[in-house]
């Protein structure tokens, strides 16, 4: 069975997807934050450290030409000493070059050959730059082999010597007249800033990283929970599937038990108005042992009802020694067994008015014609006692043989009833009056317990089933010492439908079971005048009604016959019984 499930889980997954994504760019952009600031410390650094270089140098070289007593001849030496101090400042592990220019090129340098970004004459952008900032700055080369090229003005004492050092005419009219040069090894430096890029690149990854199992771990969660909660879904929608199914459903397990139940099959097995447990008790103590003996459905008659149950294998065994699990259906057919029997009721009622159909045609009327003889041979032999007690006799069978067609035509078409409420006590009193030659012959004096004063009926209808069974009860009393009781209750039938129940008991011989199973067949009776259809008119009676008809009678046990009226509200809706 597909069932339909609503995804709840989006919002929060959504929710999920973009604070990764929040965190992991956030995370890049402070990774990328921090290492621009780490290279932009590092060219600080490797600037103010050229800075104090090229300031050491010219504190050098102008404390050697202090030393030499500054003269004309003094100028001519400085690019001399400038030389000899850059050579010995060349061996330094963090200078790669060094050099000095004046505004006829370079004056001195450590080595022969200055950077190309230098050349033996400043470039114009390195004067436009001089000029426009104060200093200059560039990162020269490529890989391991970079050089940070730093350059600056002299001040005035070392540029005005710079500029008597090489006097001429061809010398330019702009730019200082002395700058100082240096070029730093950037290898130590980048090394050390590979290793930061490299820990935060690394942070940055763990952090990444771990956002992102959070995140598998949170969907992987997430999704645990929904499948959680559709499971948790599918069960509670199977259970209450399964305890609203009219039938019921049981599983029997390898020894025997019962491991599983619905609300039905609890009902089912129970006996009316109790309720019980079936879950660890063992099949064995049900009466439906031969039921796993085939695959088909079998009948029971168990706590008053017709079961249909069915028992398939559930699993195979897990070795042959074990018993396999089963599983057994059980259905109620006691509404489809009267159903049943209703229809065979019906078709005996049917053959029954077809027969009465006939009878009523080709008996009736001959019949009138041989009772009016015989009431007519009766007056002209009155003088004579013998004839004329033959003729009364032939008038009597001739009112009985009349009575039984009537029964007939009753049974073949009953006609509509109208039920309203009825006073019980009086029309009790009123068949007791109408019976009061009977009851006198048998020597009864009837005991009425009304409890319940009114009944919803037809009152032609009840007066002849009364009849009927206060009629049975006296055919039934002995001559002498017979007692006859009717009685009324409030109560409710099997299906708890409430209602009037209506008792008519005699303590006469009773009814053998066979009798007592057959009793509301048409044309079925014990008795040697019977004609089988009193206890069938009563049956047809109630079924208008929607009533029940239940005999309680044994073998030296009396009889008691028990009527039951529906309420208006509950006849309405009550089927028919």
């Amino acid at each position: 069975m597909d069932v339909s499930w609503r995804r709840r889980e989006k919002g929060p997954l959504l929710a999920a997807i973009l604070a990764l994504a929040v965190l992991g760019a956030g995370s890049l952009f402070l990774t990328w934050q921090s290492i621009e600031r780490q290279r932009e410390a590092l060219d600080e650094h490797m600037a103010l450290a050229g800075g104090a270089v090229m300031h050491g140098v010219e504190g050098q070289i102008m404390r050697l030409m202090r030393d030499l007593r500054s003269g004309p001849g003094a100028a001519s030496l400085m690019p001399l000493l400038a030389s000899e101090l850059f050579k010995d400042m060349a061996g330094l592990e963090d200078i790669s070059f060094i050099g000095l220019y004046g505004r006829g090129g370079l004056l001195a340098a450590a080595s022969g050959e200055p950077p190309p970004e230098l050349g033996q004459r400043l470039p114009d952008q390195v004067l436009a730059a001089l000029a426009q900032n104060g200093r200059w700055s560039r990162m020269a080369g490529s890989g391991e082999d970079q050089v940070l090229l730093l350059a600056r003005p002299a001040r005035p004492p070392l540029a005005r010597a710079c500029d008597l050092a090489r006097p001429g005419p061809g010398r330019p009219a702009q730019g200082p007249p002395a700058v100082l040069t240096v070029g730093l090894n950037a290898k130590r430096h980048l090394a050390r800033f590979d290793q930061s890029r490299r820990a935060a690149m690394i942070q940055a990854g763990y952090v990444l990283g771990a956002a992102l199992l959070l995140w598998g771990l949170g969907f992987a969660y997430l999704r645990r929970r929904d499948q959680a909660r559709r499971l948790s879904g599918l069960e509670r929608f199977q259970s209450k599937l399964l305890d609203s199914m009219p039938d019921g459903i049981l599983s029997i397990g390898p020894a025997g038990e019962i491991t599983a139940a619905n609300g039905s099959a609890a009902g089912l097995l129970a006996a009316p108005g109790e309720r019980t447990r079936l879950i660890g008790r063992k099949w064995s103590e049900f009466p439906f042992q031969d039921l796993c003996q085939g695959p088909e459905w079998r009948k029971y008659d168990h706590q008053g009802r017709r079961l249909e149950m069915l028992c398939v294998p559930l699993q195979e065994p897990a070795g042959p020694q074990e018993a396999p699990e089963r599983l057994i259906l059980v259905r109620d057919r006691t509404r489809m067994k009267a159903l049943e029997d209703d229809l065979q009721e019906a078709r005996r009622l049917a053959e029954v008015g077809s027969l009465a159909a006939g009878v009523a045609h080709e008996v009736r009327n001959p019949l009138s014609s041989l009772r009016g003889f015989a009431q007519l041979f009766a007056e002209k032999l009155a003088g004579d006692q013998t004839l004329a007690a033959y003729a009364e006799t032939m008038v009597q069978e001739a009112d009985r043989l009349n009575r039984v067609v009537t029964d007939l035509l009753f049974l073949a078409r009953p006609r509509d009833l109208a039920p309203r409420d009825l006073d019980l006590d009086a029309a009790v009193q009123d068949l007791f009056r109408l019976l009061r030659f009977e009851l006198k012959a048998k020597e009864v004096s009837p005991r009425l317990d009304i409890e319940a004063e009114t009944v919803f009926a037809d009152p032609d209808a009840l007066r002849q089933a009364l009849l009927n069974l206060l009629v049975n009860s006296l055919d039934a009393l002995p001559d002498k010492g017979g007692e006859l009781r009717l009685a009324s209750r409030r109560g409710a039938d099997a299906k708890g439908w409430p209602g009037t129940w209506l008792s008519v008991e005699d303590n006469g011989p009773g009814m053998a079971g066979e009798v007592r199973d057959r009793a509301l067949e048409p044309f079925y009776t014990a008795k040697e005048k019977g004609t089988g259809l009193g206890l069938a008119i009563v049956q047809t009676i109630m079924r208008g009604h929607k009533g029940l008809v239940e005999i309680d009678s044994g073998p030296g046990q009396g009889a008691r016959l028990k009527l039951f009226f529906p309420d208006p509200e509950a006849g309405d809706e009550r089927p028919a019984a």
